[in-house]
């Protein structure tokens, strides 16, 4: 179990190793990658890409405008202030969004899914976001008739 910081003011790529680890970039346009088990990774200033890898992540980009992708598991994702976008692929498990603020942030689809080809629901205050039986996110707090087609974007990378 490591806990890792990056230098201030540097672009980095960090990944960790397996275990229960702590990655966060601090300032710069950081790309940090969990690996397996259950990863805290946080961006911190700037413009930062995380990707959480096997297991249940916490993903909070904090500061800036950041792509967050929790892979596989059942993730806890935070994009923090600025326009973010989370990365929703099939198969990936279920990832819990925390604080989408619409019309601000973006929900991007990768591996070909497609705006029409889901099913949105509601479960309380939040929005689930389906393909088929498989639940892809659950969106805290965001109400699902205020989420439309322009709240999704293609992922292309």
């Amino acid at each position: 179990n490591d806990t890792i910081y990056g230098d201030l003011n540097d672009n980095e790529t960090i990944s960790t190793l397996p275990g229960r680890d702590t990655i966060c970039g601090g300032s710069g346009n950081d790309i940090l990658f969990g690996n397996e088990d259950q990863d805290r990774l946080c961006g911190g200033e700037d413009s930062d890409t995380l990707f959480g890898g096997l297991g249940e992540d916490t993903l909070a980009g904090e500061l800036g405008d950041d792509w967050l992708f929790g892979d596989q598991g059942n993730d806890l994702i935070s994009g923090g202030s600025g326009s973010d976008r989370f990365i929703l692929f099939s198969g990936s498990g279920t990832d819990t969004i925390q604080d989408f603020q619409l019309g601000t942030d973006l929900i991007a689809l990768g591996g070909g899914l497609t705006f029409d080809a889901l099913t949105l629901s509601t479960d309380g205050t939040s929005t689930i976001i389906s393909l088929d039986d498989q639940q892809l996110a659950i969106l805290n707090d965001v109400s699902v008739s205020a989420l439309t087609e322009t709240s999704f974007t293609a992922f292309v990378g």
